[in-house]
């Protein structure tokens, strides 16, 4: 599952720096909208994790720098951590008390 988890993460990833990389706008939001899309199912399988129990384990062993840093590779980068009513995802638009 984590496995799963870390893919829609780097999906996202991806998506969001070809969409920087796109020349046309309907371009951009096609890729804004598909690493929404790896976004969402990235949120649901981390809350299956995080209820499994199987997080804590896992997470450990990314000292702490949090999946979304591990899974981008941006060790060193501190994140700003999300205030309740603001989505893990910034770019996606969606917050996460709409779902």
């Amino acid at each position: 599952m984590l496995e799963r988890l870390l893919e829609h993460l780097r999906y996202a990833a991806t998506l969001k720096a070809c969409s920087e990389q796109a020349r046309h706008p309907a371009e951009r939001r096609l890729f804004m909208a598909l690493a929404a899309v790896h976004e969402a199912k990235s949120r649901t399988l981390m809350r299956r994790v995080e209820q499994t129990g199987v997080a804590k384990a896992n997470t450990e062993a990314v000292s702490g720098r949090g999946l979304w840093a591990a899974a981008t590779g941006q060790a060193g980068s501190r994140a700003r951590p999300a205030s309740p009513g603001r989505s893990r995802f910034p770019m996606s638009g969606a917050s996460s008390r709409s779902r």
